[in-house]
């Protein structure tokens, strides 16, 4: 009986020596798995606070032109102040905005803004798929009323320069405009008034400015229309897109081998398997947290005093004209963070368009919805917004 008891106690022994051996010679593997897709979930965190500004900006094109037929040239606009329906972000329900996209891979494109009238103004800036601004419209703008046609022409552009255009060079093909007519007050005969005066804009190629095609209008009032990007796995099918469809700049190189570790390579086809769609699902909402931490408690400092109440643009933005770039960095956190919280930008900050917002009360609880206070020389507006989406 001992006997066969010593032998039983012997192969258990000689099993657990087995699977100890096996998990020390498997365990390294397993770590190394692991640590792999730890800083997969790292790099794509880091990747989406990058590509903010740009996966803000195909979210509204894209929105819009799948929801409305918005397309390159085409000039959008509400013939009545929107609704929710409008999701794009920080919207409100006191402006009829107006909205152009083009895009000068192909060659220039002509925004030709008419001059303002005694009923209406507008104000808007130009801007590139980063959202770095190129020019301000309109009468706080570079034509200061008097419209101008503003000739926008692709990176490495050699010219000709005609007389008679504003030129202005883009550093990504994709641009667009976020435009508000400046109108007395939301009455309908005001409102027709802005319809028509949206009307006499024109956005047309370059190459056609001798006989410029019709420009196309869309009535976007009160249409269901989804601009704003989710964050989860397909944030990083949005940051692929433009990655493909946008020129590499050199200061972005360091991310771009950042991106490849996750998937996305100019010129290769984006092809996540399921295992690491649900990393990058981790990864978004880990992203949404961070990027709305920064934008309400984090990185805007009080506009007065002890109060609540702060600038609706981090401290980054005025300062180096929205392109975020100080001496030695690119303030990627502070760019992330802005542009998850708005989106378009402004050439000369405070000539037209000022911000305040809060996320508090005054006890220095969070509220749910940021308080947006937008103060104009033309224009204000008090918006209550939803911060988790």
């Amino acid at each position: 009986m001992a006997t066969f008891q010593q032998s039983i106690m012997s192969t258990f022994c000689k099993a657990l020596v087995m699977i100890a051996a096996i998990v020390a010679f498997l365990a390294p593997a397993m770590a190394d798995v692991n640590i792999k897709d730890r800083m997969v979930e790292r790099r794509a965190i880091e990747a989406a606070v990058w590509g903010m500004p740009i996966v803000n900006f195909q979210a509204m094109r894209d929105g819009l032109k799948k929801d409305a037929g918005v397309g390159f040239n085409d000039v959008a606009y509400n013939s009545k102040v929107q609704t929710w329906r409008l999701r794009v972000t920080t919207n409100n329900n006191t402006t009829p905005y107006i909205y152009v996209f083009w895009n000068v891979k192909d060659g220039p494109v002509v925004v030709d803004i008419p001059p303002s009238s005694k009923d209406v103004g507008i104000f808007g800036t130009l801007m590139d798929a980063w959202q770095r601004p190129l020019e301000d419209v309109g009468a706080k703008g570079k034509d200061q009323g008097r419209g101008a046609k503003y000739l926008i022409v692709p990176p490495g552009y050699q010219g000709p320069y005609p007389q008679g255009y504003i030129t202005l060079l883009q550093q990504t093909f994709n641009g667009y405009t976020v435009m508000r007519p400046i109108i007395a007050d939301a009455s309908d005969e005001n409102l027709n008034k802005a319809a028509a005066y949206v009307k006499t804009i024109e956005v047309y190629p370059y190459a056609r400015a001798d006989k410029p095609p019709k420009t196309r209008f869309i009535d976007i009032y009160d249409k269901d229309i989804d601009g704003i990007t989710e964050f989860d796995a397909s944030f990083y099918e949005r940051l692929n897109m433009m990655v493909q469809e946008e020129p590499i700049e050199t200061k972005d190189l360091a991310m771009m081998g950042l991106l490849k570790a996750i998937g996305i390579e100019k010129g290769v086809p984006y092809a996540p398997d399921a295992k690491r769609k649900k990393i990058l699902d981790a990864a978004g909402a880990e992203v949404h947290k961070y990027l709305l931490d920064q934008y309400v408690n984090g990185i805007i400092p009080p506009f007065y005093g002890k109060q609540k109440w702060s600038s609706a643009v981090p401290p980054g933005a005025v300062p180096t004209g929205f392109n975020w770039n100080f001496p030695g960095y690119l303030d990627v956190d502070g760019r992330g963070a802005g542009y998850y919280g708005f989106y378009t930008s402004a050439k000369h900050p405070g000539a037209a368009t000022f911000y305040l917002m809060t996320g508090k009360d005054k006890t220095g609880q969070k509220i749910k919805g940021s308080n947006l206070l937008l103060s104009l020389a033309n224009f204000h507006c008090i918006a209550v917004l939803c911060p988790d989406h």
